[in-house]
């Protein structure tokens, strides 16, 4: 009977425990999974592409050279004359000193160039470089480059190598990244010479090296024939994998085994060069949290149980104890050989004591439950009120950023609202992360200009703005948010009712120690009844629903330079509003 009593507690009473403790931990673990997958996929998408932009510059150079030594006519005979003599007469020495003067301050204004080469066939082997100026190939520490010169080969477009530069015995030999691009003139079949571009291999790498990367996390650069390039410090660890064996193209996601551990890949391939951008990581390393949940959620799961089958073994044994005593106790009665004590106590008899008290424990029981709930309910209020005032706006601001990337998917290119929602992210960082309660005028602008942006795209073609100020007053303080409450009371009750496109004017002065500035605009504007209504309210701090903005204004200017502080506003019915302040310049 015992192990009865025991087998059906546990199946009713602990078993549904379980079930929504396995359903909540295996949700949790769904949830984290797909949203980690999400964050991973657009994260290292962002790294790949920044790496991209990186490389772009390289190639957009190499073609600013091909401009300029392989369409003007002018340079190249120059050149080609240069090289071909021995003696110099005065202008040639000119030329070449312009020449390499450009190649050195081409060379020299980007930190990721080595050197540049420029190279047209000439008998003598001369060539131009951007550190050593015109030099012969025999006399050169590099000379590996002018195996690549070859008048048969009619490849128009940029190729490179990995190699390593000495210039002298006793240095060591520098990585580069060399690109190459044959020089063609006057729609020559044949190359007439040959532009070799170094780059510094340490640049991009310490590139790969500081950004903000997953743990152990490997980021690899391979060329158009899939060889391995560069990569962050990480990408030792996979210099024994077969790269061509990696995805092609048209798969950016995949995951794949490796030294008997699985990794997930990212992988991103340019067009316009033919390289492809790798990132590889441990699938475990990315999965910590919905794993974490998952161990938690067996380990829960499993402590639960066996605290439910102490309980529940513990509670069998007293219940059939007492249905026993129970069971004795009728059948001494039966029997006439038993007499109920008197003062019988809750443990004596717990049934007659519950029967005797039942009335009195329900009512007490209901009234301490009916305060139960309000105290319960005023403390969920609280909770609530507490976790929204904790709010935390990196939050929502990755939302936004969020909400930009998907709207930005949409249309493949930027539109109307994802510059709103950049504007709009641009506005909450200012107002929620910037410390203190006041910023440089500079800032303020800045914001300011946002705000409107998102205005214009509400209101098209509703109004037109005119900003007036001096470049002297971008580093004096002003109060954060000041202008955009009395700007967006301008659009709402004076443009917004007016029929025809309207003008806001902003005016902002320095003069005897004080910050003047004004906002006019030529709305509706007020009658002398309304207008003193407002600025009673303003006054008086009244929470005015129409004009919150200007009473918040008015009681933040106060507050902060308290009598020093001047605020005004003129307005004339069919001329428009001007709304004027005036506070002292505080220290920088």
């Amino acid at each position: 009977m015992s192990k009865k009593f025991f087998l059906k507690n546990v199946l009713f009473f602990v078993c549904p425990l379980l079930i929504p403790l396995t359903l909540l931990g295996a949700l949790a673990y769904s949830i984290s999974e797909n949203h980690v997958k999400e964050a991973i996929t657009i994260n290292n998408n962002n790294i790949l592409k920044q790496i991209d932009q990186h490389v772009d510059l390289a190639f957009n150079e190499m073609q600013s050279l091909n401009l300029d030594y392989s369409t003007n006519s002018e340079i190249i005979l120059t050149l080609k004359n240069l090289l071909r003599s021995n003696n110099f007469n005065y202008q040639q020495s000119s030329d070449l000193n312009f020449t390499t003067s450009y190649l050195t301050t081409q060379a020299t204004a980007r930190p990721y160039i080595h050197s540049i080469y420029i190279y047209y066939e000439n008998d003598n082997k001369q060539f131009i470089t951007s550190n050593k100026g015109m030099v012969r190939l025999n006399h050169f520490f590099d000379k590996d480059w002018y195996e690549h010169f070859n008048t048969n080969n009619t490849n128009h477009t940029i190729w490179v190598q990995n190699r390593s530069i000495k210039e002298y015995s006793f240095s060591s030999p520098e990585e580069v990244i060399t690109l190459y691009r044959n020089i063609f003139w006057s729609n020559t079949i044949e190359p007439q010479g040959l532009i070799t571009l170094n780059i510094h291999k340490s640049y991009f790498e310490n590139i790969l090296n500081n950004l903000n990367t997953y743990e152990n996390q490997a980021i690899l650069v391979l060329d158009s024939n899939n060889n391995l390039l560069f990569g962050n410090q990480n990408a030792e660890l996979f210099k024994e994998l077969q790269l061509e064996n990696l995805k092609s193209s048209s798969n950016t996601e995949f995951q794949f085994t490796y030294k008997d551990t699985l990794y997930s890949a990212n992988h991103l391939f340019s067009e316009a060069h033919g390289w492809k951008y790798i990132s590889i990581t441990q699938t475990k390393s990315l999965y910590k949290v919905p794993i974490m949940l998952k161990r938690l959620t067996f380990l829960f799961a499993s402590l639960s149980f066996f605290i439910g089958v102490v309980i529940i073994f513990y509670l069998t044994k007293r219940n059939i104890n007492h249905v026993s005593n129970i069971i004795s106790i009728i059948k001494s009665g039966k029997r006439g050989d038993f007499a109920l004590p008197q003062n019988i106590s809750f443990k004596e008899d717990e049934y007659r004591y519950i029967i005797e008290n039942i009335i009195k424990s329900f009512v007490e029981q209901n009234q301490l439950k009916n305060q139960l709930t309000e105290k319960k309910f005023e403390l969920q209020t609280a909770e609530l009120l507490a976790l929204q005032s904790q709010m935390n706006p990196h939050f929502l601001s990755n939302t936004l950023a969020t909400i930009y990337w998907k709207t930005f998917g949409l249309t493949g290119k930027a539109n109307e609202a994802t510059a709103m929602l950049e504007n709009l992210s641009g506005i909450l960082n200012y107002s929620l992360r910037i410390e203190g309660k006041t910023v440089r005028i500079k800032d303020e602008i800045y914001h300011t200009k946002n705000y409107l942006e998102i205005m214009k795209v509400r209101y098209k073609e509703k109004f037109y703005v005119i900003w007036d100020y001096e470049e002297t007053i971008h580093d004096y303080c002003i109060l954060k948010l000041l202008l955009q409450p009395i700007i967006e009371n301008s659009i709402g009750h004076g443009l917004i009712p007016k029929k025809e496109k309207g003008l806001i004017k902003i005016k902002i002065r320095s003069k005897d120690h004080f910050i003047v500035l004004s906002i006019t605009d030529n709305g509706v504007g007020m009658n002398k009844s309304t207008l003193a209504d407002i600025q009673k309210n303003i006054i008086d701090s009244s929470n005015d629903p129409n004009h919150i903005g200007l009473s918040n204004t008015y009681r933040r200017l106060q507050l902060t330079y308290d009598s020093n502080s001047h605020f005004q506003i003129l307005s004339k019915p069919g001329w428009g509003t001007t709304v004027k302040i005036k506070y002292p310049i505080l220290p920088k």
